[in-house]
């Protein structure tokens, strides 16, 4: 097990009851929450607005009642943040991978959000951020793709301060305005979609502190 730091031990608190169990209010699905919505015209037939109207009401009566909530940063942010929705002890994960997925050669892949990397998580206002992957681990190319995946988001996120700001993918280009680069620290758990890694970001130079499982099958 790894030993947290100060500043992770800091971060992991404000998601956990004071119990130190992790309790997270997972808000951060859109297709999945537009089936389940009952519109008149089905799913597709829900707007961003009324999402987002529904995503502000979970926050509310739910969310600011538990430790910290999961958001996606297409719908629910910035908007439960700006407008004050969001309660000032309630921690914010910050969903980082897009609603689906893709299919190669019959395997599940994630896709991130448009934009979305760790310096976005710390500008939405985020205490930690969220990436979901799928992985097999009896397939060499499953192993190796999301490795690398993992791989890139965290080297993303250990960029010391003064790195540029990046509104593309973990692995894309950057652009030229300058500001501080928080870094992450991720923790590993299992779901029945997948393999689970919780990022909280941070800016400092030490080392981050990683571990991969794979997810059952």
């Amino acid at each position: 097990m790894n030993t947290l730091s100060t500043l992770e031990r800091r971060a992991f608190s404000r998601l956990t009851t004071p119990a130190g169990r992790m309790l997270v209010v997972a808000a951060d699905q859109r297709n999945g929450m537009k089936a389940v919505m009952n519109g008149a015209e089905g799913p597709e037939g829900i707007s961003v607005e009324e999402l987002a109207e529904a995503k502000s009401d979970l926050v509310a009566h739910l969310g600011n009642h538990a430790p910290a909530i999961l958001l996606d940063p297409e719908v629910a942010l910035p908007k439960v943040v700006d407008e004050g929705t969001l309660a000032a002890g309630t921690a914010l994960v910050v969903g980082m991978d897009a609603s689906g997925f893709e299919t190669v050669d019959g395997l599940r892949y994630t896709r991130y959000v448009p934009g979305v990397t760790a310096a976005t998580v710390r500008e939405l206002g985020g205490d930690a951020a969220k990436m979901l992957w799928y992985l097999r681990p009896d397939q060499p190319a499953s192993v190796e793709r999301v490795a690398a995946e993992m791989e890139a988001l965290v080297a993303t996120a250990r960029r010391p301060a003064s790195c540029s700001s990046s509104r593309s993918s973990p692995t894309g280009s950057r652009t030229s305005r300058r500001r501080s680069m928080p870094r992450a620290s991720a923790s590993w758990s299992s779901t029945p979609r997948g393999s689970r890694w919780s990022t909280a970001p941070r800016c400092s130079s030490w080392p981050t502190r990683a571990r991969r499982r794979p997810a059952p099958r």
